[in-house]
């Protein structure tokens, strides 16, 4: 019974001797340890969190678990789709010397094209890996949708990374789809940048400028 305690007690040293990602929310979740078998990463489980939004150009606060008071840390990061080798995956922010403080942290601005990305977090042999989405930011004034809004366009309830947009007296006018960085507008409006306008685009009126002349051009030739 002794030797099975002695031996419980040294696998819980063991395993608490090791880090662990926290931000962004790794695919191994509840302050689980670092694991050896990342080749590049761990598999995506059941139960592994959804991806962490990050808006781009904004700097993004880095947070981990750290039991080490030697080494160096490591981050880097992967387009989704290509990151199957440790090799896809291109250092951003390292070597940041391990001193033990908990939590640990350290920032970086996401500068990267907008879309789905793998995040690996790394010290000597360990790994955890994160899956993330880089976004743009939202107009001001903009509300989350968050699940609970529905759109002014179609009316289909919005999701996490979509905005519903207003003019000056809280009409809902449009939705921002922060995965593109892109706006839709409402009848009467037309997307400028990350925002609805009222009025017609440049470009509308471009186009019917050009039929209303073609139509006075065929008159000018019936009479």
């Amino acid at each position: 019974m002794k030797v099975s305690v002695v031996l419980l007690l040294l696998a819980v040293v063991a395993v608490s001797a090791h880090d662990w990602l926290v931000i962004p929310t790794p695919r191994m979740t509840g302050s689980q340890p670092a694991t050896q078998q990342c080749a590049p990463c761990d598999p995506v489980r059941s139960d592994s969190p959804p991806p962490t939004l990050i808006t781009r150009n904004k700097v993004f606060t880095i947070e981990w678990g750290n039991n080490h008071k030697t080494g160096n840390y490591n981050f880097y990061l992967a387009k989704k789709g290509n990151d199957s080798v440790l090799a896809d995956f291109k250092l951003i922010v390292g070597p940041v010397a391990a001193d033990q403080n908990q939590p640990e942290t350290t920032t970086y601005t996401f500068s990267q094209a907008l879309g789905n990305y793998t995040f690996r977090y790394n010290w000597d042999s360990y790994c955890n890996c994160a899956d993330i989405i880089l976004t743009d930011p939202a107009p001001t004034g903009a509300t989350a949708a968050n699940g609970s809004v529905k759109s002014p366009i179609d009316n289909t309830i919005l999701q996490q990374g979509y905005y519903l947009l207003k003019s000056d007296d809280g009409t809902p006018v449009g939705v921002f789809n922060s995965y593109t960085g892109t706006a839709n507008c409402v009848s009467g409006y037309h997307a400028s940048g990350n925002a609805c306008v009222e009025g017609s685009s440049a470009a509308s009126t471009a186009v019917l400028s050009a039929a209303l002349f073609a139509v006075a051009a065929v008159g000018v030739i019936l009479a």
